[in-house]
C-alpha cells in the first residue's frame, strides 16, 4: 500500500472521505431536481441528473491524484484501458456470467407461471429499431458503468480492502452503492421513479446490490484489479436486466440467484486469506 506524500493526501486517504465527497456531489445535483420538481425528461433535469452521475468519476480521479503516488496514478489509468491484465478465460466470466444468470432467472420465472408477454414487450422495445441499437448500447455504457466505475472499483474498493477483508469491503461498498442510488427513486423521469419507491422492485434493487457487489469484487480481484473488466461486467448487468428482469417474479428470483452465487463465492473466499494484499503500484 502506498502512502500519500502530502498532509492533505493523508487526511483524505480514508475511504469515507471519498464517500462523503461523492455523495455531496451526486446528491447535491439530484436533490436539486427533487426539490425543484424538475423532470429528468427536460433538458435542465437531464443536465442535473448527468452532472450528479459524474460524482464517482470525479471522486475517483481527484482522490487518486491527491492520495496516491505517481506509480499508483499510472496504474489507475492502466487498469481502465489495458485488456491484458487478466487471463482470457476471465473474459468468459465478464461477458457471460450475468446473461446466464439472468437467462436462468427468466426460465424459472416462466416455469413458475410468469407471463411471457413482458419479456416479449422488452425485446420488441429494445430490438424493434435496429438502427437505434448502437446509441442504446452507448447510452447504457455512458450513463452508468463507465462513470460509476471510475470511482467505485477504480478507487474505493482498493481503499476498503486495504482496511478490511474482501467480503467486508465488498459488503460495505454494496451498501454505499445502494444508498447512492436512493434519490433516483424520487426524481420524475427516471426509470427508478417509474418503478416507484418501496415497491418490490425497489427492495430487490437495493438489497440485490450487496450480493452483486460481492460477485463484482471477486471478478475485480481475479482480473488484476481491472477496472475495464468491471466496466464490462457492469454493462452486462444493465443490458441483461433490461431484457430479462421483466416481471416482479423475475426481480425476486434474480435477487435470490445473486445471493446464492455470492454465498458460493463467500464459501470459497473463507478458505483463503481474509485480507486482500494489494500490490504497490
Amino acid at each position: 500500500m502506498t502512502k500519500p506524500s502530502s498532509s492533505l493526501g493523508r487526511r483524505l486517504a480514508s475511504p469515507w472521505a471519498f464517500v462523503l465527497f461523492v455523495f455531496a456531489w451526486t446528491w447535491g445535483f439530484w436533490l436539486t431536481t427533487i426539490v425543484a420538481g424538475i423532470s429528468v425528461a427536460t433538458t435542465a433535469g437531464m443536465l442535473l441528473a448527468v452532472s450528479g452521475l459524474l460524482g464517482p468519476m470525479a471522486g475517483g480521479i481527484l482522490f487518486t491524484f491527491v492520495t496516491r503516488d505517481r506509480a499508483w496514478r499510472r496504474d489507475y489509468w492502466m487498469r481502465l484501458v489495458d485488456p491484458r491484465r487478466f487471463a482470457p478465460r476471465w473474459y468468459l466470466v465478464v461477458l457471460f456470467l450475468v446473461p446466464v444468470l439472468m437467462g436462468l432467472t427468466a426460465v424459472i420465472d416462466l416455469l413458475a407461471g410468469g407471463a411471457i408477454e413482458p419479456y416479449r414487450e422488452r425485446a420488441i422495445e429494445i430490438l424493434g429499431n435496429p438502427g437505434a441499437l448502437p446509441a442504446y448500447l452507448l447510452a447504457i455504457l455512458m450513463f452508468g458503468p463507465l462513470p460509476e466505475e471510475f470511482g467505485w472499483h477504480g478507487y474505493l474498493l482498493d481503499r476498503l480492502q486495504e482496511r478490511h477483508g474482501v467480503l467486508v469491503a465488498a459488503s460495505q461498498l454494496g451498501l454505499i452503492w445502494a444508498a447512492w442510488h436512493l434519490p433516483l427513486f424520487f426524481m420524475p423521469g427516471t426509470y427508478q421513479y417509474a418503478q416507484g419507491p418501496f415497491t418490490v422492485w425497489f427492495w430487490t434493487f437495493m438489497i440485490g446490490i450487496i450480493p452483486l457487489e460481492i460477485v463484482m469484487a471477486w471478478v475485480f480481484n481475479n482480473t488484476g484489479r481491472s477496472t475495464l473488466a468491471i466496466v464490462i461486467f457492469h454493462f452486462m448487468v444493465v443490458l441483461s436486466c433490461n431484457f430479462l428482469n421483466a416481471t416482479p417474479g423475475a426481480n425476486i428470483i434474480s435477487t435470490i440467484l445473486w445471493f446464492v452465487l455470492a454465498f458460493a463465492i463467500m464459501r470459497k473466499q473463507s478458505a483463503e486469506p481474509t485480507r486482500t494484499r494489494l500490490r504497490s503500484a
